[in-house]
C-alpha cells in the first residue's frame, strides 16, 4: 500500500527518481508474488517480502531528506516487523526487529547527511506528510488489531463450540458404558441362569435316565446274576 501512496505522491510533486523506490516496492512485491505461486516456496517469498518492506521505506525516508523532511516514513517499516510472526516468521521475528532498530539508528546518526538530499519543493510538506504517515499507519495499525481480535474470538468461539461437543459426546460415551455395564451384568446374570439350568437338566437326566434303569428292569428286560441262576435250577 505505502508503495503506491508514496509513488502516486512522488509524481505529484514531480520527485521522479525518488519514486522509483516506491514503486520499485509494488514491482519487487509483483515479481516475488508471481514467483511464490509458481515455485511454492514460501519461506523465501515471506524473507523477501519482510526484507523489502522493511528496508525500502528508509531508502524512501533518506531520498526524501531524513526524519522531518519525509514525515517519518520510516514508521511504516514498522508494518512489516509488526507482521512478521502473524506470517509465522515468529522465529526470526527478532532479528527483523533489530534491524529495524539499527536502520533507525543509522537514520538519526546520519540524518544531517539525509537532509543535503532534501528536495526544495519539499520544504513547506513535512508537516503534511507527518501527518499523512501517522493517520494512515495509525488506521493499519487499528485494522489490524481489529481483525486480530476478530480472529481470536473467533477462536475462542471454535474452540468453545469443540469443547461443548466433546462434553456432549463425553455425557453421551458414559451413557453408553452406563448401558454396555448393565447389558453385561445382565448377560452375566442370564449365564448364571442358564449355568443352573443346565445343571438341573443333567440332574434330571440322571434321574430320569435311573427311573427308566428301573422300569425296564421291573420289566425284565434286565436280569441280575441271582435271576439267571434260578432259571437254571429251574431247568
Amino acid at each position: 500500500m505505502w508503495g503506491i501512496i508514496w509513488g502516486s505522491i512522488s509524481i505529484a510533486y514531480d520527485l521522479v527518481w525518488q519514486s522509483f523506490i516506491p514503486y520499485g516496492y509494488v514491482a519487487i512485491s509483483a515479481i516475488n508474488l508471481t514467483i511464490f505461486g509458481l515455485t511454492k516456496h514460501f519461506k523465501i517469498a515471506r524473507a523477501v517480502q519482510i526484507f523489502i518492506s522493511l528496508m525500502l521505506p528508509f531508502l524512501f525516508q533518506w531520498s526524501l531528506g531524513g526524519f522531518f523532511s519525509s514525515g517519518l516514513i520510516m514508521l511504516w517499516a514498522i508494518l512489516a516487523v509488526t507482521s512478521a510472526p502473524a506470517l509465522g516468521d515468529v522465529k526470526f521475528s527478532l532479528i527483523w526487529m533489530v534491524l529495524y532498530i539499527v536502520l533507525g539508528v543509522v537514520s538519526f546518526t546520519y540524518d544531517d547527511f539525509f537532509v543535503g538530499y532534501k528536495p526544495d519543493i519539499l520544504q513547506s510538506q513535512s508537516l503534511l506528510f507527518l501527518t499523512l504517515n501517522t493517520l494512515v499507519i495509525s488506521t493499519i495499525v487499528f485494522g489490524l488489531v481489529i481483525f486480530y481480535v476478530g480472529q481470536s474470538q473467533k477462536a475462542q468461539q471454535e474452540a468453545q463450540a469443540i469443547n461443548d461437543k466433546l462434553k456432549q459426546v463425553s455425557i453421551q460415551l458414559k451413557k453408553k458404558n452406563q448401558q454396555l455395564a448393565t447389558a453385561q451384568g445382565e448377560l452375566q446374570e442370564s449365564n448364571k441362569q442358564l449355568e443352573e439350568s443346565k445343571v438341573n437338566l443333567e440332574r434330571i437326566n440322571e434321574k430320569q435316565q435311573h427311573i427308566n434303569h428301573m422300569l425296564m428292569k421291573d420289566q425284565g428286560y434286565f436280569k441280575t446274576s441271582e435271576d439267571k441262576e434260578d432259571e437254571a435250577k429251574e431247568d
